[in-house]
Parts: C-alpha cells; structure tokens; sequence
C-alpha cells in the first residue's frame, strides 16, 4: 500500500514523531535498480530509522510486520520496541497455484483488486487505489518470494518488547495464529485485540490504537 494508510493514525498521535514510510516500490517510490529482498527493505528501512533522535518505535503493518520482525532480529541499537499490526506469519506462507495466478493477475485491476482486499477494512476504496502505486516488480515480489520467506528462526533473536494486534475482524489473521507464531516465541511480548477492526487497524480504529500505542510508549521508552 502506501504511507497514506497511517494518515488518520498520524491525526490521532499530534504529539508523537510519526515517520511514515513509502518503501521503494510501493505508494509511487521508484524501485529502479531496487533489489526486492527482505534483506534490502530492512537496509532501506534502518537507514532511515538510524537518523531519527529518541526512542524508535518500528511499526510494521501486514507486509510491513515481516520486514520489521527481520529488522528486530538483527538486534539493532535504536530500537526501543516492536509494534506488529496484523503482520504476515514469519513462517513461510504458501499458497496453491490457483491462489497465486489469481492476486498475480490482479496487479492493475481495479476489479481484481477489489475482490482481492474485501474485508480488509471497513472502506476497502482507499486500499484499491494505493494499491495501484505498487510496481510490478514490487508486488510480485512481496507474492513469490517475501511471502513464502521464513524468517522463523530469527525471530528468536527479537529482544525487544513487542506488542502484536490483531483486528477482530481480521479475514487474513487469526489471534490464536499469531500468539503461536509470534508471541509465543519471544521473551517479551503481548497479544491484544482491537475490537471493531478488520486488517488495516489503524484505518479502522485509528483512535483506539493510538491510545493503545501511546500507553505502549509510554511503559517502554528508555
């Protein structure tokens, strides 16, 4: 998607440092001579993270949960803590041939699409249209090899406090999943369920997760 997706977050949180990323590829980024690996996006992010003063608490959204779980596992020194929004499995997530062929094909179709993020959250219009800023290769990517990565063994190496959510409504997650796949697995995290939410949280109850976030922050800032 796109940074745009964290705009009502962003509104919700005037007092917060909300650096909302566009990764390259995505929400209209160039990706010319990108290497589409989780390995990259995790460089590209860290890069930015680096410069910002203060605590730095990682965000990761779905996609964005796997790359900033591979960025935890490098134990890196400014992070204070991990914050996961219905992220994908570490696991490798595979599906059939059918399934693939047909969100491959959905790549700049607007039908496709549609019928591709429905449940995702309460107004899916907004999601259909970012969604057309991805590249090609980008979304490719994320479908035939970041998808199916598995980055399990590495989160072990998490040590940060991690918070993961989960929207009750969520058709692509399940909280049981999640605690098994992730917060059962690392020393120092915690499961909640944001009632009211489908897949994109933040864009359904931007104000609860920012209360959420900020009570996060506020237990585990150095």
């Amino acid at each position: 998607m796109t940074s745009a997706t964290f705009s009502s977050l962003v509104g919700a949180l005037p007092d917060v440092n909300v650096v909302a990323l566009d990764l390259p590829g995505f929400g209209g980024t160039s990706d010319s001579g990108f290497e589409h690996s989780l390995d990259a996006y995790a460089d590209f992010v860290t890069a930015i993270a680096e410069r910002i003063p203060g605590d730095v608490h990682l965000v990761g959204l779905s996609m964005g949960g796997k790359i900033a779980m591979h960025i935890a596992a490098r134990q890196p020194m400014w992070l204070q803590s991990l914050i996961l929004l219905a992220p994908s499995y570490p696991d490798a997530t595979i599906v059939s041939p059918d399934a693939l062929a047909a969100q491959l094909g959905a790549f700049e179709n607007v039908d496709a699409l549609t019928a591709l993020v429905s449940g995702w959250a309460s107004d899916t219009a907004p999601l259909v249209a970012w969604a057309q800023f991805a590249s090609r290769d980008a979304y490719a990517w994320w479908l035939t090899d970041g998808r199916p990565a598995d980055i399990s063994n590495g989160v072990a190496n998490i040590n940060v406090p991690t918070l993961v959510l989960h929207g009750e409504n969520d058709p692509l997650r399940s909280s049981d999943a999640l605690r098994e796949r992730i917060v059962d697995r690392l020393p120092n995290a915690e499961l909640m369920v944001v009632a009211g939410a489908s897949h994109c949280i933040q864009m359904d109850q931007p104000h609860e997760t920012a209360l959420v976030l900020r009570d996060w922050m506020a237990r585990h800032s150095g």
